[in-house]
């Protein structure tokens, strides 16, 4: 029988690779405690939506600026402009950072088996240190999550269901 589990939290490894000084590397692995997120939340984060739930891309967005332009709506157009420069804008590295530490944390709320400076515990300030110090672990913790989130991988250690023999 199935049960689901309505846990607030679950953890799910989190692989990776790291290059030593010789550019030797080596596999690498925390399990991540991530937030167990409805379905439609988990959709909303993996895609731009404006308020209507529709995509917000740059496309779209301009799109839209030559249907005003067709409409002389020039107050319209400017304000399409300016949202396509924004999308589009390259941002301070700091900036990025930031942001990338406000996103993870939207899931990811604790983690097993990372040491940053003999410092275990979670946090957004040891978060940042490890960004900064395997700088492609922001795509790996959201590629498990995702992939945990909406069963896109199977784990090495899973359980499988008992066949009741029906």
């Amino acid at each position: 029988m199935f049960k689901l589990d309505t846990s607030g939290t679950y953890k799910w490894p989190v692989e990776f690779i790291t290059i030593d000084q010789d550019g030797n590397t080596a596999d690498q692995e925390f399990t991540g405690i991530f937030k167990r997120l409805p379905r439609e939340e988990v959709i909303k984060m993996s895609r731009p939506v404006d308020d209507n739930g529709s995509s917000v891309t740059v496309d779209n967005l301009k799109k839209l600026r030559d249907l005003a332009a067709k409409e002389q709506k020039e107050d319209v157009i400017d304000e399409i402009d300016d949202l396509i420069d924004r999308l589009t804008a390259i941002k301070p590295a700091e900036e990025v950072l930031d942001s990338d530490v406000e996103t993870i944390t939207k899931y990811l709320v604790g983690w097993e088996g990372v040491d940053i400076n003999g410092d275990t515990s979670f946090s957004p300030e040891n978060l940042r240190l490890l960004l900064n110090g395997v700088p492609h672990i922001f795509l790996k913790i959201t590629q498990a999550f995702y992939q945990s989130a909406m069963g896109e991988h199977k784990r090495k250690n899973s359980k499988k269901p008992r066949s009741t023999g029906r």
